[in-house]
């Protein structure tokens, strides 16, 4: 029997073009659930996937470095600076905008892999706004944060390599996969 080594390490996130290090980032929980429905029948009850998801999610934390690096969750929320003397802005929840939000492509990567081979590949998420830190002498400021999937005609989520054909790898910049 060969021994196989187990996936572990230390994973960083992309949100559209913006990387998340590692050294921000807390547990990762990523879940997509296939719903299900019930049909009872004279031999007893059957339960069928729908091929479609009842929960299509990620939660993650983020630990932070300033309420600035807020905008790279909610930068549709965000107000930038107007003034050469102003470093940083500002994130404004509940202004009664009617602003559409877009799915950006969200992309899991294990920083010790040279590949994205083992990568979970969001296609369009959206992060919900929500905001519920505690604040306390004993800890870090961090915020917990859900991505919500969205549908696309690739589907929703991806588990693996985004080129069959050859070694790749997520490029932020692009927000592609390329060759390596």
């Amino acid at each position: 029997m060969a021994t196989q080594s187990l996936k572990a390490g230390t994973y960083e996130m992309s949100i559209g073009d913006v990387l998340i290090p590692a050294e921000l980032l807390g547990d990762i929980t990523v879940n997509y659930d296939e719903a299900t429905t019930e049909a009872s029948t004279q031999a007893g009850t059957r339960v069928m996937p729908l091929g479609k998801p009842a929960t299509a999610e990620a939660t993650f934390n983020l630990f932070l470095p300033s309420m600035d690096y807020l905008k790279n969750l909610w930068n549709e929320a965000y107000n930038a600076p107007s003034g050469a003397t102003q470093t940083t802005g500002n994130v404004i929840f509940g202004d009664g905008s009617c602003q559409t939000r877009e799915g950006l492509p969200i992309n899991i990567h294990n920083v010790c892999e040279n590949t994205d081979d083992n990568d979970i590949h969001i296609f369009a998420g959206i992060v919900k706004q929500t905001f519920n830190p505690t604040l306390s002498a004993g800890e870090v400021l961090q915020v917990e944060s859900t991505i919500y999937m969205q549908p696309t005609s690739d589907g929703y989520i991806r588990l693996g390599t985004g080129d069959l054909t050859a070694p790749s790898h997520w490029d932020v910049a692009t927000q592609a996969t390329v060759a390596n």
